[in-house]
């Protein structure tokens, strides 16, 4: 109930009702002191713009004042007609996509422009007709995107969208997240979308595999697939010859082999790597990373479980591998449960271009070591860890 009446006075739906216009009129300065929002209908869709705050201290300063001294009449006078407004089915039905919190019932799709400017087109996902959509408004808003989400969406209104006589080369990620597209589907939009775009496919119950055609001559590859195969890595490899950085996400099945075959396609190129799910990958797979890739420059371990994949005695030689890394430049070991002490942070001055090193989260070293360390570093670096 309390989230209802503060979106009564902080939401402005623009639509043909002339008292709900004229009562959202009376309550712009609770709309402007309490950060509200403007949505427009646009065929069976709303949206809104978010826009950086602009101008100087002065005229906000200004306009703030004004406000609160318009607040409470402004209140008085735009209650009793928006409310009354409220009597029209239409305007509730309106609103009603704004009174709680957007469910999996309700589509969200996010522009981010060239400009700072970001756009959100909120719509109910079962009841919206594709020949609803206002096509020329659409295309107003998708033009030229960078970002583009389609998160939950029906088929037939991807379809729609993506119909669109819009430049869609310009997005650099396309987010087709739980909606029913399948392999053939994103293949089919080959042409239609930059190859070295990113496509998130979360929950996608009829895509088993990501298209090669996708990563084809990526130089960054995000891996994220519950049960990669050894045909996926393969055909990864083959298409991204020259790739410099690899995110290996939430793979729960990914084996020591599997990095191995990583190692050996990469091992001179990669400069960055990810790993945060350790999956099937044993103390040999991690001796892997460590040793294979000879031109690592940033290796991120937040949230993989290391702790588990050394046997008793092994954090030494652990260290010692990683600073045998003479051009590493950043490590992660954010969450990875590990317990160390000053003498195997030592080994990273070994570390010539050595300069940032995040010991967050749940791990276990003594403070004094962390102190120690960061003051006889041979130079100077960038130490995050647990106060």
């Amino acid at each position: 109930m309390i989230e209802k009446i503060k979106n009564f006075y902080t939401i402005k739906c623009k639509n043909r009702s002339r008292f709900e216009n004229a009562g959202n009129i009376f309550l712009t300065p609770c709309r402007y002191l309490f950060k509200g929002r403007t949505y427009v209908n646009a065929g069976n869709f709303f949206f809104f713009h978010e826009r950086p705050t602009s101008g100087s201290f002065r005229n906000k300063l200004l306009k703030t004042i004004f406000a609160l001294i318009c607040l409470v009449p402004g209140i008085l006078l735009g209650t009793p007609i928006k409310a009354g407004a409220f009597l029209q089915k239409r305007v509730r039905l309106a609103n009603g996509y704004f009174s709680n919190k957007l469910t999996a019932k309700h589509t969200t799709v996010f522009c981010k422009k060239k400009s700072p400017e970001t756009v959100y087109l909120i719509g109910n996902r079962e009841n919206s007709s594709p020949s609803k959509i206002g096509e020329k408004m659409l295309s107003e808003i998708i033009s030229e995107s960078e970002s583009l989400f389609l998160h939950s969406l029906l088929l037939s209104t991807i379809d729609k969208i993506l119909s669109l006589k819009i430049n869609f080369k310009t997005i650099g990620c396309l987010d087709l997240s739980y909606t029913d597209v399948d392999k053939n589907y994103l293949t089919s939009l080959k042409n239609k979308i930059s190859k070295s775009g990113k496509i998130i496919t979360k929950g996608c119950r009829k895509l088993e595999l990501l298209p090669r055609t996708w990563i084809k001559g990526a130089k960054k590859i995000v891996l994220q697939n519950k049960n990669p195969c050894t045909e996926l890595i393969q055909a990864l490899i083959k298409d991204c010859p020259d790739a410099d950085n690899l995110s290996i996400l939430d793979c729960e099945k990914m084996t020591d082999s599997d990095i191995t075959l990583l190692s050996e396609a990469f091992d001179k190129n990669l400069k960055k790597l990810k790993i945060n799910n350790k999956g099937n990958i044993t103390g040999a797979g991690l001796d892997t990373i460590l040793t294979r890739f000879k031109n690592i420059e940033s290796l991120d371990f937040q949230n993989l479980d290391i702790e588990s994949l050394l046997a008793t005695g092994r954090t030494d030689q652990f260290f010692q591998k990683l600073g045998n890394g003479q051009k590493l430049k950043e490590l992660n070991l954010s969450d990875t449960k590990l317990h160390f002490y000053l003498r195997h942070l030592n080994e990273l001055k070994r570390l010539p271009k050595f300069r940032a090193l995040n010991i967050t989260g749940n791990i276990e070293v003594p403070k004094e070591s962390v102190a120690q360390f960061i003051n006889s570093f041979p130079r100077k670096i960038l130490c995050k860890y647990n106060p």
